[in-house]
């Protein structure tokens, strides 16, 4: 497992930046760098999307490279294995000396 650092605003730090979760709006990213072109950004940064497997997939979301991971709401024991499914996918991204930024909101909303 490698060391991952979490934070709200990490932009000034692009150049570590390994992974993004996308919650669909293509906004999501305007003041991001590449000119906030989530194409090019996913080029650059995985991207990931959390959803309810019952929800349909946002349709910026389907255009897009991302690793969607569904959720049931009815067998959230099943969670745990769509964490460790995210956590193996970064570890295999990351070089061993690598650090990680996540968005503060996002790990406060969702872990």
């Amino acid at each position: 497992m490698e060391n991952y650092l979490i934070y709200s605003n990490f932009l000034h730090l692009r150049e570590r930046v390994v992974a993004v979760f996308v919650q669909g709006p293509a906004w999501q990213f305007k003041s991001w760098p590449w000119h906030g072109n989530p194409v090019e950004i996913f080029s650059k940064v995985r991207a990931f999307h959390l959803k309810w497997n019952e929800l349909p997939l946002d349709n910026n979301v389907k255009k897009w490279s991302v690793h969607v991971m569904s959720l049931d709401r009815h067998r959230r024991h099943l969670d745990r294995a769509a964490l460790q499914q995210f956590w193996e996918q970064l570890d295999r991204l990351v070089p061993k000396e690598g650090l990680l930024f996540l968005s503060a909101e996002f790990v406060k909303a969702n872990f």
